[in-house]
């Protein structure tokens, strides 16, 4: 253990110093301020949401893209479109500076009156041909992934 010279080994300073130097790996990612939601991304799928996302987390913004509203909030998001009633965006989205893709891109005008400071981005693609065709191999490739797994 480090110890900060002029202070007893059990002083305030290394212990705190102790327990940062074990603890740092796991929470170097929490931020010790409010992170309130700084951009919506109202484009849907295959409109550059990921790219979107990538510069967004390039820039150190905390971003819900399509993969972490899957893992985080499946069974939220799985209710709100049986029901019609969308989740409490304040609580899933607490410490979230951005979100991208589906479902949020449902819902923005929602999410939008929660945080109504963010500015909201509208990802498009050429045409609605060149979206269609790009879907369809998003889906191609999701089926060929399904079954070599």
């Amino acid at each position: 253990m480090r110890v900060q010279p002029g202070l007893a080994k059990g002083s305030l300073y290394n212990l705190l110093h102790s327990a940062w130097v074990t603890l740092h790996p796991a929470i170097r990612k929490i931020s010790f301020y409010v992170r309130i939601m700084k951009v919506i991304c109202e484009g849907l799928a295959k409109t550059g949401t990921t790219s979107l996302a990538k510069a967004l987390q390039v820039l150190g913004y905390n971003v819900y893209d399509f993969q972490e509203h899957y893992e985080f909030h499946f069974q939220q998001w799985q209710d709100s479109f049986e029901t019609g009633h969308h989740p409490n965006f304040k609580e899933i989205y607490q410490g979230v500076d951005a979100v991208t893709d589906v479902p949020p891109a449902f819902w923005f005008e929602e999410i939008s009156a929660v945080f109504p400071e963010a500015k909201v981005i509208l990802t498009v693609r050429d045409s609605e041909d060149a979206w269609l065709k790009s879907w369809k191999e998003h889906l191609q490739l999701g089926s060929i992934v399904h079954v070599l797994h």
